[in-house]
């Protein structure tokens, strides 16, 4: 005798009615009109969860990034090489309702990304001499000072290191491997700047 299936709510509601796969497929079991089934509510529920991401990007709503400066540093100048690392910052700092001027002349703060510097060491070799992995190393000094001189941020070297391993078979390859290395530490290096300017704000309350 095939037993009735389980509803969590009245099928009238339109709602999820849970049934067994052996009542479907050795009884022809169709659930009641307006039962939506498991799979269905899984399209469903990512469905939500897209909008929900969506309509918090579009909020300005970001996991990484969120940086609240010292009060009184509501503008700043961001003295920085171009690249990955200094267009995070100007995403994150603008989205956190920073101001971005171009030059030091009406902000209260300057934010100094200097000294920058790429290199590349070789890591290993083979028992032939052929290299096996390299080591990039970003490393640049950072400092925030306000515009009438008071260090918020003291002058501090920041570095950054990432091994990868190289084939001279495939070199086109690990040409472009590597430059994506680089854009990758540029923008983990704006991350951890970012982190340094929040805990400013922690050690001025």
């Amino acid at each position: 005798m095939v037993q009735p299936s389980l509803s969590l709510r009245p099928p009238r509601l339109g709602v999820l009615c849970v049934t067994s796969r052996a009542q479907r497929r050795h009884h022809g079991f169709m659930p009641p009109a307006g039962c939506a089934s498991i799979g269905g509510m899984r399209h469903i529920s990512r469905f939500f969860l897209v909008v929900l991401i969506l309509v918090l990007s579009a909020c300005g709503f970001r996991l990484r990034g969120t940086v609240q400066l010292p009060p009184g540093i509501a503008s700043i100048h961001l003295a920085a090489p171009e690249g990955a690392l200094r267009r995070d910052l100007s995403v994150s700092l603008g989205q956190a309702g920073i101001r971005l001027l171009p030059s030091a002349t009406g902000a209260d703060a300057v934010l100094a990304i200097d000294r920058l510097r790429q290199t590349r060491r070789i890591l290993s070799v083979s028992g032939s001499g052929r290299v096996l992995e390299y080591q990039l190393r970003l490393q640049l000094d950072v400092t925030l000072t306000t515009v009438r001189g008071r260090v918020l941020l003291p002058r501090e070297t920041l570095t950054m290191e990432r091994d990868y391993r190289f084939d001279d078979n495939a070199v086109l390859g690990k040409t472009t491997e590597e430059g994506v290395l680089w854009q990758e530490m540029q923008r983990d290096m704006a991350q951890t700047i970012l982190r340094r300017l929040s805990a400013l704000r922690v050690r001025a309350r």
